[in-house]
C-alpha cells in the first residue's frame, strides 16, 4: 500500500479520494460496502456496538463490513479508502498533481506553506532543524524523509537500482525514485509537510525564533524596513503598489488574498466551499492557513509579499509621505522636534538609547541597520557566509536599507528611539533649553527675553499668516504644535483613510501627544523661526517702539523715577544674594549683562569643545538687537523673577536713606502729606501735560489702576484689541504691587515728566486747608492718642461751589436746614475715633466723573450694546428711550443725576446703591452729614460711645452702618444729624480652621475679596449675591440670599458666631475672634441665639465687626449647562428642587423669553435662544458632578428640554449678576427698574403670574404714566417656588418727584400682588432688646428704629 502521492498527508488524499468517489454516478453494493467500511473504520476506528438483527438487512450488511477490518488502524483504512478510489475512479492522483501545480485554481495551503515572507530554503533548513530534535521515528517516515531531502538537494534519483541483498540502500532508492517528478520547490515543502506531521508547531516557534533573534538569525526580510510608519499605513500602501501589477500568477494571488483577509478580518470564517467551488475552495484554503497569524503580522506579511511582486515600493511611497504629494503626510514622517538638525537629534537619540539596560536582537539589528546607514551609507563588501549568523544579520539588516538617504536613516533611528525610550525627545528639549547638556544652541534659546511665551506664540501665529505659500509638510507641523498648545493631546478618534487630509492632520497632531502645551508654544515658535526669518526681532521692535499698539509692560519695567542704570545696579546686587540658580537662567542674566554693558557679542563663537563659552556666547549673541538701555531693563525683569520683591525693596530703601543713595526724585514726598493726598495732586500735575507718548501713557495708567483698583481684574484682551490689551499688560505687570506702593510709584513718574509739581502743591497747601478740591480727605486724627478733647485741624468751611451744590439739592429734593459744617466740626471737636477718616458728604460736583451711580458711561460692554438695549426697551416698553444728556440743563432727573452723582464719589457704595433701591429716598429728606471709616473694631465702639455719652437720653448724631438697608433716608422725623460707618477697611481674615471648616472675617470685606483670599487657602464660603461690592456685615444684617442656596444654604446657614459694637459694648456669645480656640462648639441650652437676633436686624441693634463662618473646600469641578424648552417649565426646576442635595445643581434659575431678550440686548455678541431656558452650575468632586449629569439628563429628557451647551449657561450665570449695572444703564434712558422677589408654594406658580401682569399693568394706566411696563421673570427654588420678577417702566417728561413717587407705588403694586412683604415676628421682643443695647437710639433701623 504505498501511496501514490509523495509529500502530501494521509488526511489531505483521504479527503481527496472522498471527492472523487462522489462523482461517482453508480456502484455496485459489494464496493460501496467496502467503502462505507474503510470509511467508518479510518474516521472512527472498529465497529462499535451490537450487530443489528437480521430483520435489518442493509445496516448488519453494513456492520458486518464493518467489523470485517477491526484490526486495521485508521492510518491504514484511509490508505486503503485511497486504493478502493484508484479502482473505481481511474486517474483520480491528477487531482494532486493539479494541487500540486495549481492549475486546478485550488493551489491548495497544504502546499503554499511558506510562513509570510520567508523564502522556501529558509524554511527546509528550518524543518532539518526540527526533524533532528525527534527521537524515535518509525522507518516508513524515515523513508518519505530521506526521499524528500534528496530530490530537494540532489534532484531525481541517480545510479541504478541496489540489489536486493542491500535492502536499506533498495529501500531509500525506491523511495528517492517515487519523487521522480517532483521538483527541488516542492521536496522541500513536501519535507516541511512531513515536519509538520511529526513535529507539530515548529513553524510558529521558528517564525517566534525569527522575529525576536533569538536564533541568531533575524532576518532582515522580517525587519520592515519602513521605520516611523504604522503598520496601517504600510498595509494600505502595499495594497496600493499591489493594484499597480498587471499580471500574477495564481499561486501569489492566493498568499496575498489570504494575508489581506487575516489581516482585515482575522481567522478563516465559515465553513470549507466544497470541491465543486474550486475558486472559493482555494482561497479558503489559503486563508485558513494563516489561522494563528496574529493580524499585525498578517499586514507585515502581505508588506513582504509586496516587496517581492512591486520591488522599491516602499521607498517611492515614504517619499511621498516626505513631500506631502500622496495628501497624507502623517507627522510619523516630519519627526524632528522643532528648529533642531537631524544631526543634534540623531546624536541625542543614541544617547538615549545608550541608557537601556536590554534589547531584544530584532531591535538592536534594526537600530543597528539605521545607525551605519546614516553614518556610512549603503551596506558595503560582501554578505557573510552562513556560518558567521551575527554579522550575516547585522549585513542583512543595513543592506535592507540600501535605498534610504543618511536624512531618512538618522531621523528613522530617531524615530526607533522614540518606540524604546519613550520621551527622550521632550527631555533633551529641556536640557538644551536649560543648558544642562552643554550645548544650549540658540535655535533653542530663542525667546525674546522677558516676552512670555503666550505673547511669543500669538505674536508668531501673526508672522505665520504673512506666508503666500508653504508646503504641506510643514503646513501639518504647524497645526500640529497650534492643536497642542491651545488643546492639548489629540482628541477623538482617528480619521478614517477616506479622509486623508483630516487623517493626516490628526496623525500629526497625536504625534505631539506628550509634549506639554507649553513646549507645544516654544515648538511653534521655532518653526515660525524656519519660516519667517526674523520675525522675533520685528516683533520685539515694535514691542519696544509701540508701533503694534502693545507696547506691554514688560517692556517698560522700570520703576518710575529711577534711572536705568541705578535700577540696574541694585538689579546686581539682588541677584548676588541668590544661593543657586539653574544653568539657562545664569546663561540670560549673563547674554543681559554683557548686551548692557558691552554691547552686542564680539569676537568668533568659541568652538564645540568649550561647551561653557559656547553656551555663553549664544545666549549673548541672541540679544544682538537689543539696546542697552533694553538689555539693562531685560535685566531687572529678570530679577524680578528670581528675587521676587527687590524692587519695593530698594525704592523703600531708596526713600528711607538707608542705602545711601537716596536721590532727590525718590525722596521727594512733602512731610506730613499722606500718600492719597499727593496722589491726588499728582494726578491734577499729570493732567496739564500737553502730550505723552505711549510707553509713559502705559506707565502712568497702570499704576493709576493699581492703586485705586489693586491687581488687573477680568481676562486679557484679544490681540485685535491692541490698546485694550496693551493697558491691561501694562496693569498685570504690576500685580505683585501694593495700592500704596502703586500710589508713590504714579507720584515718581510725574516727578519724571513735571518736574517741581511737589514744590507747587506745597505752597499750594494752606489754600486747600481752607477748601478745594482735596475736601474728601480731610483730617486724619493721630494715632495712640486718647485724650477725649483732642483738637483737630481748623474746620474746613464749604467752599463755593460746595454752597451751591448743597443750595441746589434743597431745591431739588427739599432738604432740611442741617449744615454739614457744623456736623464735621462737632466731629472733630469731640470724636474719639484715633485713626479714623471723617469727610463731609458732598464735595464739589465733578462734571468729568466716570463712576456717577446714575451714569455709567459706555459700561464694559461697549456703546454698542448701549444702543441694543436702548432698541430694545423702545420696544418692549412702547416709548422713545432718550437718553437723558439730552436734557442736561433741565429741572428733571439730569440735574439730581449730576448732583447725586458726586453722592456716589464719597459715600461708600452701599449706601447709595441700597438694598431696597435708590427711589426709597423720595422725598430726600434727610442724607449722611458725614462719613466715617473705622479701621479697627475699637474705633466702631469709641465712636458709637461717643454718640451715646453726649446726650444721656438721646444721642447727638445717629449712626448708620453702611449696608443698613434705607435707615439713612426714612428718618423722616429725626432732626439729629446723620453719620454714615463705612466698614470697608475692615477687611481681613482673621484665622481659618480648616480642620473644623470655619474662618473668621471682619464684617467689612467684600464679596470678591473674601472669595479670593479664602480661594488662596483652598476654601470657598459659597455665598454669592448679584454685586461684588456686597460685604459680609450687609449679608448678615439683610439676611441676603445665596445663588447657590441649594448646596450651601444662604448666610444664616453658614453664620457660627457674630460679633456686634453696641453703645452698651461688644456682644458676643461664642467668642472665637481672637483665635480659633477661643470659639465655644455646640448648641445652649438656654439662653437667646445672638446670631439669630442679629440676622435681618439691618442695622438697628448695633455694628457687625466681625463673624465666624462656615467654610468649604473649593470644588474639584465647577461646570455650566443650559437647557431650552419649549414653555414655562415649573415642572423641571420643581424636580431640581426635589432631588437629595448632592444630585442638586449648586444653582439653577428658569428665565423667560422677555428676560432672555434682555440679557441679549445688553451682552456682548452673546445669543440667547427665543425660548424659555434655564441656566445651571454643577460643582463637586468629580463623582458628584459625574452623578448631577446624569440625573440633569434624565430631568431634560423626561421635561422635553434640550441642552444648549455649557457656554451659554456660563454667560446666562454671568448676565445675572450683571443685572444691578444693566438697571443703572435703564436710568440713562429715564427707565426705573426693580427686581422684586418671593417664595410661593409651588401650586400657586402658575396662577400667580398673570395676576401680577394685570395688577401692574392697571396699577400703569392709573397712574399715567408713558408707554407699557416690562415685566419678566426668573425661577428658583427655596422651600418653595423662588419668583425674581424685573419691572422696568418709563418716566419720560415727568418732574423727579413725580416720577419716584409713581415708580414707588407702581412697585407696591407689583410687591402686593405677589403677597406683599412679611412682618417682622416678634416685633415687641425686638423693640425690648434694642432699648437694651441702644437706649439712646444711636442707630436707627428700618424695622424698629
Amino acid at each position: 500500500m504505498t501511496v501514490a502521492s509523495p509529500g502530501l498527508s494521509d488526511e489531505v488524499l483521504f479527503q481527496a479520494a472522498q471527492d472523487a468517489v462522489k462523482s461517482l454516478s453508480q456502484l455496485d453494493d459489494r464496493n460501496k460496502l467496502r467503502l462505507y467500511a474503510h470509511y467508518k473504520q479510518a474516521t472512527m476506528g472498529p465497529a462499535q456496538g451490537s450487530r443489528p438483527s437480521m430483520f435489518q438487512q442493509v445496516a448488519r450488511a453494513k456492520w458486518d463490513a464493518w467489523a470485517e477490518l477491526a484490526s486495521m488502524s485508521k492510518t491504514d483504512a484511509m490508505q486503503g479508502y485511497c486504493l478502493l478510489a484508484d479502482e473505481f475512479v481511474p486517474g483520480w492522483e491528477s487531482f494532486v498533481k493539479e494541487e500540486r501545480s495549481g492549475r486546478n485554481g485550488m493551489a491548495l495551503a497544504s502546499v503554499a506553506v511558506a510562513s509570510p515572507g520567508l523564502s522556501d530554503e529558509v524554511l527546509f533548513q528550518a524543518a532539518q532543524d526540527a526533524v533532528k530534535s525527534l527521537s524515535q521515528l518509525d522507518d516508513r517516515n524515515k523513508l518519505r524523509l530521506y526521499a524528500h531531502y534528496k530530490q530537494a538537494t540532489v534532484g531525481p534519483a541517480q545510479g541504478s537500482r541496489p540489489s536486493m541483498f542491500q535492502q536499506i540502500a533498495r529501500a531509500k532508492w525506491d523511495a528517492w525514485a517515487e519523487l521522480a517528478s517532483m521538483s527541488k520547490t516542492d521536496s522541500m515543502r513536501g519535507y516541511c509537510l512531513l515536519a509538520d506531521e511529526f513535529v507539530p508547531g515548529w513553524r510558529e516557534n521558528f517564525v517566534k525564533e525569527e522575529r525576536s533573534g533569538r536564533n541568531g538569525m533575524a532576518l532582515a526580510s522580517v525587519a520592515v524596513a519602513s521605520p516611523g510608519l504604522s503598520d496601517e499605513v504600510l498595509f494600505q500602501a502595499a495594497q496600493d503598489a499591489v493594484k499597480s501589477l498587471s499580471q500574477l500568477d495564481d499561486r501569489n494571488k492566493l498568499r496575498l488574498y489570504a494575508h489581506y483577509k487575516q489581516a482585515t478580518m482575522g481567522p478563516a470564517q465559515g465553513s470549507r466551499p466544497s470541491m465543486f467551488q474550486q475558486i472559493a475552495r482555494a482561497k479558503w484554503d489559503a486563508w485558513a492557513e494563516l489561522a494563528s497569524m496574529s493580524k499585525t503580522d498578517s499586514m507585515r506579511g502581505y508588506c513582504l509579499l509586496a516587496d517581492e511582486f512591486v520591488p522599491g515600493w516602499r521607498e517611492s511611497f515614504v517619499k511621498e509621505e516626505r513631500s506631502g504629494r500622496n495628501g497624507m503626510a502623517p507627522a510619523s514622517v516630519a519627526v524632528a522636534s522643532p528648529g533642531l538638525s537631524d544631526e543634534v537629534l540623531f546624536k541625542a537619540a543614541q544617547d538615549a538609547v545608550k541608557s537601556l539596560s536590554q534589547l531584544d536582537n530584532r531591535s538592536k539589528l534594526r537600530l543597528y541597520a539605521h545607525y551605519k546607514q546614516a553614518s556610512v551609507g549603503p551596506a558595503q563588501g560582501s554578505r557573510p557566509s552562513m556560518l558567521q549568523q551575527v554579522a550575516r544579520a547585522k549585513w542583512d539588516a543595513w543592506a535592507e536599507l540600501a535605498s534610504m538617504s543618511k536624512t531618512d536613516a538618522m531621523q528613522g533611528y530617531c524615530l526607533l528611539a522614540d518606540e524604546f525610550v519613550p520621551g527622550w525627545r521632550k527631555s533633551f528639549v529641556k536640557e538644551e533649553r536649560s543648558g544642562r547638556n552643554g550645548m544650549a544652541p540658540a535655535s533653542v534659546a530663542g525667546a525674546p527675553p522677558c516676552l512670555s511665551d503666550e505673547v511669543l506664540f500669538k505674536a508668531a501665529q501673526e508672522a505665520v499668516k504673512s506666508l503666500s505659500q508653504l508646503d504641506d509638510r510643514n503646513k501639518l507641523r504647524l497645526y500640529a504644535h497650534y492643536k497642542q498648545a491651545t488643546v492639548g493631546p489629540a482628541q477623538g478618534s482617528r480619521p478614517s483613510i477616506f479622509q486623508q487630509v483630516a487623517r493626516a492632520k490628526w496623525d500629526a497632531w497625536a504625534e505631539l501627544a506628550s509634549m506639554s502645551k507649553t513646549d507645544a508654544m516654544q515648538g511653534y515658535c521655532l518653526l515660525a523661526d524656519e519660516f519667517v526669518r526674523g520675525w522675533r526681532e520685528s516683533f520685539v521692535k515694535e514691542e519696544r517702539s509701540g508701533r503694534n499698539g502693545m507696547a506691554p509692560a514688560s517692556v517698560a519695567g522700570a520703576p518710575p523715577g529711577l534711572s536705568d542704570e541705578v535700577l540696574f545696579q541694585a538689579a546686581q546686587d539682588a541677584v548676588k544674594s541668590l544661593s543657586q540658580l539653574d544653568d539657562r537662567n545664569k546663561l540670560r542674566l549673563y547674554a543681559h549683562y554683557k548686551q548692557a554693558t558691552v554691547g552686542p557679542a564680539q569676537g568668533s563663537r568659541p568652538s564645540i569643545f568649550q561647551q561653557v563659552a559656547r553656551a555663553k556666547w549664544d545666549a549673548w549673541a541672541e540679544l544682538a538687537s537689543m539696546s542697552k538701555t533694553d538689555a539693562m531693563q531685560g535685566y531687572c525683569l529678570l530679577a524680578v523673577k528670581f528675587v521676587p520683591g527687590w524692587r519695593e525693596s530698594f525704592v523703600k530703601e531708596e526713600w528711607s536713606g538707608r542705602n545711601a543713595m537716596a536721590p532727590a526724585s525718590v525722596a521727594g514726598a512733602p512731610p506730613c502729606l499722606s500718600d492719597e493726598v499727593l496722589f491726588k495732586a499728582a494726578q491734577e500735575a499729570v493732567k496739564s501735560l500737553s502730550q505723552l507718548d505711549d510707553r509713559n501713557k502705559l506707565r502712568l495708567y497702570a499704576h493709576y489702576k493699581q492703586a485705586t483698583m489693586g491687581p488687573a481684574q477680568g481676562s486679557r484682551p484679544s490681540i485685535f484689541q491692541q490698546v485694550a490689551r496693551a493697558k491691561w499688560d501694562a496693569w498685570a505687570e504690576l500685580a505683585s504691587m501694593s495700592k500704596t506702593d502703586a500710589m508713590q510709584g504714579y507720584c515718581l513718574l510725574a516727578d519724571e515728566f513735571v518736574p517741581s509739581w511737589r514744590q507747587r502743591f506745597g505752597k499750594q497747601e494752606p489754600s486747600l486747608r481752607s477748601g478745594g478740591s482735596a475736601v474728601d480727605i480731610l483730617w486724619e486724627q493721630p494715632a495712640g492718642v486718647a485724650s477725649e478733647t483732642v483738637a483737630g485741624p481748623e474746620a474746613f468751611p464749604l467752599a463755593a461751589p460746595l454752597r451751591r451744590a448743597w443750595a441746589q439739592l434743597d431745591r431739588v429734593f427739599n432738604a432740611g436746614s442741617e449744615r454739614p459744617e457744623r456736623i464735621i466740626q462737632e466731629m472733630r471737636r469731640d470724636t474719639q475715633t484715633a485713626g479714623s477718616d471723617v469727610h463731609p458728604v458732598w464735595p464739589e460736583p465733578d462734571t468729568e466723573s466716570t463712576s456717577s451711580f446714575f451714569s455709567v458711561g459706555n459700561g464694559a460692554n461697549g456703546a454698542g450694546n448701549r444702543f441694543r438695549l436702548r432698541e430694545m426697551l423702545q420696544r418692549e416698553l412702547a416709548v422713545e428711550a432718550l437718553e437723558t444728556e439730552t436734557v442736561e440743563d433741565s429741572e428733571g432727573l439730569a440735574r439730581a443725576r449730576s448732583l447725586l452723582a458726586a453722592l456716589g464719589e464719597s459715600l461708600p457704595t452701599d449706601i447709595v446703591h441700597c438694598p431696597e433701591g435708590f427711589y426709597d429716598r423720595s422725598p430726600l429728606h434727610k442724607v449722611p452729614d458725614a462719613v466715617v471709616q473705622p479701621q479697627c473694631e475699637e474705633q466702631v465702639l469709641a465712636l458709637l460711645q461717643k454718640a451715646a455719652r453726649s446726650n444721656p437720653k438721646r444721642s447727638s448724631f445717629v449712626v448708620i452702618p453702611g449696608g443698613a438697608s434705607a435707615s439713612a433716608f426714612q428718618l423722616e422725623e429725626d432732626t439729629r444729624p446723620v453719620v454714615s460707618l463705612d466698614m470697608r477697611r475692615l477687611n481681613r481674615i482673621l484665622w481659618v480652621n480648616k480642620e473644623d471648616r470655619m474662618a473668621c472675617v471682619e464684617a467689612g470685606i467684600s464679596a470678591s475679596r473674601l472669595r479670593e483670599e479664602l480661594a488662596r487657602e483652598g476654601m470657598a464660603l459659597g455665598m454669592e449675591t448679584e454685586s461684588e461690592l456686597t460685604t459680609l456685615g450687609g449679608w448678615l444684617a439683610t439676611r441676603a440670599r445665596s445663588m447657590k442656596e441649594a448646596r450651601y444654604g444662604n448666610i444664616e446657614d453658614m453664620l457660627v458666631e457674630v460679633r456686634v459694637a453696641t453703645s452698651s459694648g461688644l456682644v458676643w456669645q461664642k467668642g472665637g475672634r481672637g483665635s480659633r480656640e477661643d470659639l465655644a462648639f455646640g448648641r445652649r441650652s438656654t439662653g437667646l441665639n445672638l446670631p439669630g437676633l442679629i440676622l435681618g436686624s439691618q442695622g438697628c441693634l448695633g455694628v457687625i465687626t466681625a463673624a465666624v463662618v462656615r467654610i468649604h473646600p473649593l470644588p474639584e469641578q465647577v461646570e455650566y449647562e443650559s437647557v431650552a424648552f419649549d414653555d414655562w417649565a415649573v415642572s423641571f426646576v420643581r424636580a431640581i428642587s426635589q432631588l437629595p442635595q448632592a444630585l442638586r445643581p449648586s444653582f439653577c434659575r428658569l428665565m423667560d423669553g422677555k428676560q432672555l431678550d434682555l440679557m441679549e440686548a445688553w451682552a456682548e455678541e452673546c445669543h440667547f435662544p427665543q425660548h424659555p431656558a434655564a441656566a445651571l452650575v454643577l460643582e463637586g468632586s468629580c463623582e458628584e458632578t459625574a452623578a448631577q449629569r446624569r440625573e440633569l439628563k434624565q430631568l431634560v429628557a423626561s421635561c422635553h428640554g434640550r441642552f444648549t451647551g455649557a457656554a451659554l449657561g456660563e454667560s446666562c450665570y454671568q448676565m445675572i449678576l450683571a443685572m444691578p449695572q444693566l438697571a443703572d444703564a435703564c436710568v440713562d434712558f429715564s427707565i426705573l427698574s426693580e427686581t422684586l422677589e418671593a417664595v410661593v408654594p409651588w401650586s400657586h406658580v402658575c396662577s400667580l403670574w398673570p395676576a401680577l401682569i394685570q395688577a401692574v399693568v392697571a396699577e400703569h394706566q392709573a397712574l399715567h404714566l408713558p408707554g407699557r411696563p416690562f415685566l419678566s421673570c426668573c425661577l428658583g427654588h427655596s422651600e418653595g417656588a423662588l419668583l425674581r420678577i424685573c419691572l422696568k417702566t418709563s418716566v419720560e417728561g415727568l418732574a423727579p418727584a413725580a416720577a419716584l413717587s409713581a415708580f414707588r407705588r407702581l412697585r407696591a403694586a407689583a410687591s402686593k400682588a405677589v403677597g406683599g412683604r412679611q412682618g417682622t415676628p416678634g416685633l415687641t421682643a425686638l423693640k425690648s432688646l434694642k432699648a437694651a443695647l441702644d437706649p439712646q437710639n444711636v442707630l436707627r433701623g428700618s424695622h424698629v428704629g
